[in-house]
């Protein structure tokens, strides 16, 4: 990468400057009754500590590729080049985890789907690789990725999806409607933005059809105080929680 022009910030240090709005909490202290009765579909929290448990060398970039560079993901990129609707964008790219990560996190012009955008930042969210069946393993078995997660009973339960996520440096999804959820994040930043209500923020339509990273850049610091909902940067080791609500999330 080229060294930023001085005087200038790189993308980075621009989005930790947003602030933060969203209660932060420690796992040690946080009762599961107080998250029940404060926090579980009422508002987001951030939880501190929440992986602090898990062995990082396993979900490490070079233990992924060591070990399991052939297993299948799929890769997205919630923005195509006439700025679809992100629950209509591109179609997700089926690959491999290692070709993912020797594309650059962005993928080349051979790889990307009819309507991609070059150039633009992919990412995985895969809720089918770490449900691979052990006779399909690829080629190692992925019993330790499965296994390696441990949660409180309260995060689990009959519904819940299991998903492998990773992006580089300015990927991620636009505005879009989403249910309940958790988002462990074992590595590097991710920062969230939520609406105040079930709506895309106005006045800064289309933020539901634009990349991530320009709402952050350009739009979201236009915003009076009271329009820009919750939003905050996660870190590592952290645990997101979220309720039903409209909601964009950005790697950085």
């Amino acid at each position: 990468e080229s060294a930023p022009e001085e005087g200038s910030s790189t993308l980075t240090e621009q989005f930790r400057t947003l602030g933060c709005n969203i209660e932060r909490r420690t796992a040690k202290t946080l009762s599961e009754e107080e998250f029940l009765a404060d926090f579980y579909l009422k508002k987001p929290v951030l939880i501190e500590g929440a992986a602090s448990h898990w062995n990082p060398a396993v979900f490490s970039r070079d233990n992924l590729m060591q070990n399991y560079s052939q297993l299948p993901v799929k890769a997205l990129q919630k923005i195509g080049d006439k700025f679809d609707h992100p629950c209509d964008g591109v179609n997700p790219l089926q690959t491999t985890l290692g070709a993912y990560y020797d594309a650059g996190l962005t993928l080349p012009k051979e790889l990307t789907p009819e309507g991609g955008m070059l150039n633009e930042p992919w990412y995985i969210f895969d809720r089918e690789s770490l449900n691979i069946p052990e006779e399909q393993s690829f080629p190692a078995s992925t019993k330790l990725l499965r296994d390696e997660p441990s949660l409180p009973p309260v995060f689990l339960g009959p519904d819940v999806d299991m998903i492998l996520s990773v992006g580089g440096a300015g990927s991620g999804t636009q505005f879009h409607h989403h249910s309940d959820g958790f988002s462990v994040l074992l590595q590097g930043h991710k920062r969230w933005f939520m609406t105040p209500g079930t709506d895309v923020p106005l006045p800064v339509f289309p933020a539901d059809n634009i990349p991530i990273r320009l709402y952050a850049s350009e739009l979201f610091p236009s915003l009076e105080q009271g329009e820009q909902g919750s939003h905050c940067v996660q870190r590592t080791n952290e645990l997101m929680c979220t309720f039903p609500r409209c909601l964009a999330s950005m790697w950085d």
